[in-house]
């Protein structure tokens, strides 16, 4: 497997972020993809049975993740990603959006 490509990662200031959980202190980290690629070579197993040799992959992604600070809990965040993954018997593209916040905070 190979990997190359480039990740971007941000820190904000401390800042006070309200949910329906109440009002936090939090810091902001922004994570960004930038051209990743990923290519996975597999020996075949059956020279017989067509089963693709090589995947690759062309993958985005774009995440921002709010943190207590102090704590480090995840207070909220939203991820978006889209992979591309073609072989020799299939192109696929994918899309995800995530999204989490914090709606109730339960004190043991």
């Amino acid at each position: 497997m190979q990997i190359t490509g480039d990740l971007t990662v941000t820190f904000g200031n401390i800042e006070d972020l309200t949910t329906p959980a109440g009002t936090y202190k939090v810091f902001k980290i922004d994570i960004t993809s930038n051209n990743i690629k990923m290519n996975y070579n597999i020996p075949a197993a059956n020279p017989n049975i067509n089963i693709p040799t090589e995947i690759k992959i062309d993958y985005d992604m774009n995440y921002q993740i709010y943190l207590e600070y102090g704590t480090l809990r995840e207070i909220k965040s939203t991820i978006q990603q889209t992979a591309l993954c073609q072989s020799s018997i299939i192109t696929y593209t994918g899309q995800t959006t995530m999204k989490m916040m914090l709606n109730q905070h339960i004190k043991p």
